[in-house]
C-alpha cells in the first residue's frame, strides 16, 4: 500500500463524494496537493456501490501513477460498511489490469508466497534444527547432519523469501517487520561461519576463538529462532491477518512451546539425577519416559537396524539421516499446507 496512488469514494443519500489521494504508510491515505480525479456519476444498488471518474493518463502529479500503454496496472481495492473514509476497511483484494484493453490478469499476491515461506522456515525448519541439536546430540552425528539439513534449507527458504518480497514491492519498507527481517538474514547468513569455527572445522578445536563460537552459536541461533516468531507476528500484523491465521499460528506456537517445555524439563531433570549419582546415565540418554522416550526407543531400533546391515558404515548415517528428514519434512509440510488453507480461507471470506 504505501506509495500507491489512491482514489477513495462513498454515496450518502445519493449524494457521491470522491477524493484523489497518496498512500505513504499503512494508515488512512492522505489527500493530494492536486486533485487530478473528476467524478462522472456514482450511485447505490441493493448490492453495490458503483463509481465512474475519470482522469489523465499522465497528470504530471507525483502523488499520481502515470498509466502507459502496453503496461499492465496492479489494482488494490477495499470496502468498508461506513462512509467515513477514517474507518478500516472489511474486505480487500487486488488484481491485475490492462486498462487500454479491460483484461483482467492473474494476480500473485508475493505477500503470501514470502508470508509461507518464512512460516515453513521460523516456524518449521529453525524450530526442528534448535530441537536436533538441544536433544538429539546422543545419536552420534546423526543430530548434526540433521541440524545442518534444517538449517540451511531453512536458510534457503528464508533468503528466497526475502528475495521474492524486495522485487515485488521494489524497495525497502521502513517499518518494525522489515527491518527486523534485514538483521535476521544479516545474522542467518554469519551463522554458517560461526558454526564452522564452533566446530572446529577451520582452526583448533580448543583453540580461544572456538571456545568463544561455540558460545555465540547456539545462543545467536536460538535468538534467530525467536526474533523470527516475533517477526512472522509483525508480518501478520501488517498483512492485517484474519482470526483464524492467528488462532493457526498460535496454536503452533503453543504446541512447541509445551514440547520444548517438556523436553528441557526431562533434561535438566536428568542432569540433576546424574549429578546426585555419578556414574549411572548421562543427562542425554536419561530421558526415559513420556514423549522423548517413544522418539529415542524408534530411532534407536533404526539404528541398531542400521548397524547390523551395514555395520556402521556411511549408508547408515544416510538412513537415520533420511528418516530424520521425512519426520521433518512432514511437519513442514503440514505446517505449510495450514497457513496456506488459512489464507485461501481468509480470501474466500473476504
Amino acid at each position: 500500500m504505501p506509495g500507491s496512488d489512491i482514489i477513495m469514494a462513498c454515496v450518502v443519500d445519493g449524494v457521491t463524494t470522491l477524493s484523489d489521494r497518496y498512500a505513504t504508510a499503512h494508515v488512512v491515505p492522505t489527500v493530494d496537493r492536486v486533485n487530478d480525479v473528476t467524478l462522472i456519476s456514482g450511485h447505490q444498488t441493493p448490492t453495490s456501490t458503483v463509481l465512474r471518474f475519470s482522469r489523465r493518463l499522465d497528470t504530471g502529479d507525483p502523488q499520481d501513477y502515470a498509466l502507459v500503454p502496453n503496461r499492465v496496472t496492479y489494482v488494490l481495492y477495499a470496502f468498508s460498511d461506513s462512509p467515513d473514509f477514517n474507518t478500516n476497511h472489511v474486505a480487500r483484494g487486488a488484481m491485475r489490469i490492462d486498462l487500454f484493453s479491460g483484461a483482467a490478469l492473474d494476480y500473485v499476491d508475493w505477500r503470501i508466497v514470502h508470508g509461507a515461506l518464512m512460516l515453513v522456515a521460523f516456524a518449521g525448519l529453525f524450530i526442528c534444527g534448535q530441537f536436533y541439536a538441544r536433544y538429539m546430540k546422543n545419536f552420534e552425528h546423526v543430530w548434526l547432519q540433521a541440524h545442518i539439513g534444517a538449517m540451511a534449507v531453512g536458510t534457503l527458504l528464508a533468503l528466497l523469501g526475502a528475495v521474492l518480497i524486495a522485487i515485488s514491492t521494489g524497495r525497502l519498507a521502513l517499518h518494525a517487520h522489515a527491518l527486523l527481517g534485514l538483521v535476521l538474514l544479516v545474522a542467518l547468513l554469519l551463522q554458517p561461519a560461526i558454526g564452522c569455527v564452533a566446530g572446529g572445522w577451520h582452526s583448533a578445536k580448543h583453540s580461544l576463538t572456538s571456545r568463544l563460537a561455540l558460545i555465540v552459536h547456539p545462543w545467536l541461533g536460538r535468538l534467530i529462532t525467536v526474533g523470527g516468531l516475533v517477526n512472522i507476528f509483525l508480518g501478520l500484523c501488517v498483512f492485517k491477518a484474519s482470526p483464524l491465521i492467528w488462532l493457526v499460528y498460535g496454536g503452533w506456537l503453543v504446541l512447541v512451546a509445551l514440547v520444548f517445555g517438556y523436553m528441557e524439563y526431562m533434561l535438566r531433570r536428568s542432569s540433576a539425577a546424574a549429578t546426585s549419582q555419578p556414574g549411572t546415565r548421562s543427562e542425554e540418554t536419561d530421558l526415559s519416559n513420556g514423549f522423548y522416550w517413544l522418539l529415542v526407543q524408534s530411532l534407536q531400533v533404526m539404528r541398531k537396524a542400521a548397524s547390523s546391515s551395514w555395520h556402521h558404515s556411511l549408508r547408515e548415517l544416510r538412513v537415520a539421516q533420511g528418516l530424520t528428514f521425512a519426520a521433518v519434512a512432514f511437519v513442514v509440510l503440514a505446517t505449510g499446507m495450514l497457513a496456506t488453507f488459512a489464507t485461501q480461507l481468509e480470501c474466500a471470506l473476504s
